[in-house]
Formats: C-alpha cells, sequence, structure tokens
C-alpha cells in the first residue's frame, strides 16, 4: 500500500513538472518565467481568448505604454522633435521601445520600458550635412 501511494505521489509531481515545462515553452521567447494561472484565472483566459479583440495582435495589448506614450516619453527626453523610427524589442530581457527622435541635426536613440515608461538608455549623435540630405529624401 506505502509503495503505490509512493508511486502515485511520483508520477503526479512529473506529470505537474511536464505540464509546468510546456507552459513555460508555450510562453515563448520571453525569459523570465510566470507563475501558473489558478483554475479561475485559466477560465477567465479561455473565455477572453474567445471574444474578438479590438487590439491587431495580444502582444499590443500586453504594452502597459502604447505606441503614442512612448512617442511623446520619447519626445520630451530628447528635448523636442520628431520620431523617424519606432519598434518594439526586447534589450536585456526588458520588453522596450527603440525610439528614433531627430531634433535638428541630432538623431537620439533610446529604449523606453515597455511596462513602466522609463527610459532605459539614451544615445545622441550628430549627423554631417551629406547624412542629413541622404536622410531626407525618405
Amino acid at each position: 500500500m506505502i509503495r503505490l501511494r509512493t508511486a502515485s505521489a511520483i508520477t503526479a509531481g512529473a506529470v505537474a513538472a511536464l505540464a509546468i515545462g510546456g507552459a513555460a515553452l508555450a510562453a515563448g521567447s520571453d525569459t523570465t518565467a510566470a507563475p501558473a494561472p489558478s483554475a479561475s484565472e485559466s477560465a477567465a483566459s479561455e473565455s477572453a481568448a474567445s471574444a474578438p479583440s479590438s487590439a491587431p495582435s495580444s502582444v499590443a495589448s500586453a504594452d502597459a505604454i502604447s505606441l503614442d506614450a512612448a512617442k511623446a516619453i520619447a519626445i520630451k527626453a530628447a528635448g523636442g522633435g520628431r520620431v523617424t523610427d519606432i519598434e518594439r524589442e526586447t534589450e536585456h530581457g526588458r520588453a522596450v521601445w527603440d525610439v528614433e527622435v531627430r531634433v535638428g541635426d541630432v538623431e537620439h536613440d533610446m529604449d523606453v520600458d515597455r511596462a513602466s515608461g522609463d527610459v532605459l538608455g539614451h544615445e545622441s549623435e550628430h549627423e554631417a550635412a551629406d547624412d542629413r540630405d541622404d536622410n531626407d529624401d525618405d
């Protein structure tokens, strides 16, 4: 009887470990581990998944900082200017907006955290007049 309980416990543990590992693989390229959802959370997300969504993708809806908010944050950090490019990226394991802002002859490249809106990195570079002429044709 004790052997049967031990075997059952080991089997249940192995199944649970496989389920957690499978969930981690299904999560995609995210390198952070998230806690397993409870039964009520799973039911809620299944019903939400079956409902139509107005967001273009689930990735976009997961961003606490919208594209427009990231543009505004980057323009403020650069001291004005206009956004010339913005992309979703992952830098050092963090989801960021990679934003390029041009202010006169200076191009600012910065990473805005998609969860908090913090500017995580900010580089700027003066462009020569020849480079500006090439880029103005875009």
